[in-house]
């Protein structure tokens, strides 16, 4: 008998999108129009409204939901970015391989808000959050970060996560634009990955944790797990495994800081989780032709050992004044295994 990995959340899959041109907003697929509205001004704004992010945003949730409906994979290949283009193809593998839909069904949202920051230069990104019917009962509140590299690039979908509720307050101007955050949250945000790697890797090795992360669902609940894991591998298992080797690091992906009403900041960051199964000695991994013994990722066969990579996304909030940062929601999935 095999062991189901722990699952990371897949909102991503629920959201990844085809991109439309940030001005394109006639539906033609041209190229932004240019003009004073579409240069870049070192004082802020210039680029982009929030009517204008918003309307895109909208455009962008809908030509998503039916490409992944449709299982269009040349589409979805061509308008998503590192590192949620490693997820989506996977994910598209998996699910050719085992004839499942890519996407359950299509949610509609019930509301879509967007910060677009103050100061605004290519490479171009803002904060869409979409609340749609949730995948187990209520409401899912989806964040996604929408890039569009340069004037004549289509808008894509770099990170994406489900919130565990509506998401905080931001610091906007008279124009509803996100100013900017402070030095020092900035200074913060781009530590976040390295510091959650550091953090995670420490609860696993049953280590203390540094007082970076503020314990929670997405921090300390997941880590001690892992470490529970790692720790009674054999037992979980029925002796087929020997041990479990389990880690995080290995990405960089930086994302806009977003000011927050008092003083905070809330940023994304992403990571990978490395899990390596290792067979108990004189046996093999065998995984079932329905896949049911070491997850779906895993194809069919028989290993010595199996690699599961995940690729993990993560909202955090930055307490004004310092502080544990505050994980609010996590996003990713498996993204390689074999």
């Amino acid at each position: 008998m095999g062991w189901t990995p722990r699952r990371r959340i897949r909102a991503a899959i629920a959201v990844l999108a085809p991109a439309l041109l940030l001005a394109a907003c006639d539906g033609g697929g041209s190229a932004p129009a240019q003009g004073a509205a579409s240069q870049p001004d070192d004082q802020g704004g210039g680029l982009l409204g929030v009517a204008q992010a918003e309307l895109a945003a909208r455009s962008w949730w809908n030509d998503d939901q039916q490409a992944l409906a449709h299982r269009d994979l040349p589409a979805l290949a061509k308008l998503v970015a590192t590192p949620l283009a490693d997820l989506i193809a996977h994910q598209a593998t998996v699910s050719e391989q085992t004839s499942r839909p890519l996407l359950a069904g299509v949610r509609q949202p019930s509301a879509v808000r967007v910060y677009v920051p103050q100061q605004q230069r290519f490479p171009l990104a803002f904060l869409a959050v979409f609340d749609v019917p949730g995948t187990k009962g209520g409401t899912d509140h989806v964040a996604e970060l929408l890039v569009q590299p340069s004037p004549s690039a289509r808008l894509v979908a770099v990170q994406s996560a489900v919130l565990a509720a509506a998401e905080p307050g931001f610091d906007v101007d008279a124009n509803g634009l996100v100013r900017a955050a402070p030095a020092a949250a900035t200074s913060r945000a781009a530590a976040l990955a390295g510091d959650f790697e550091a953090y995670m890797n420490a609860v696993i090795g049953g280590k203390p944790a540094p007082a970076t992360f503020a314990p929670g669902p997405y921090t300390s609940e997941v880590a001690q797990k892992d470490a529970g894991f790692v720790a009674h591998a054999a037992q979980s298992s029925k002796g087929v495994l020997s041990a479990v080797d389990s880690g995080y690091g290995g990405l960089e992906a930086v994302s806009p800081v977003f000011a927050l009403q008092g003083g905070g900041a809330l940023a994304l960051f992403a990571t990978r989780h490395t899990e390596v199964l290792h067979a108990a000695g004189g046996q093999e991994l065998s995984q079932d032709a329905a896949r049911h013994n070491w997850g779906v990722d895993v194809p069919p066969g028989a290993y010595p050992q199996i690699t599961l990579q995940s690729l993990v996304m993560l909202v955090a909030e930055l307490p004004a004044g310092g502080g544990p940062a505050v994980v609010l929601g996590e996003g990713g999935g498996v993204d390689q295994a074999g």
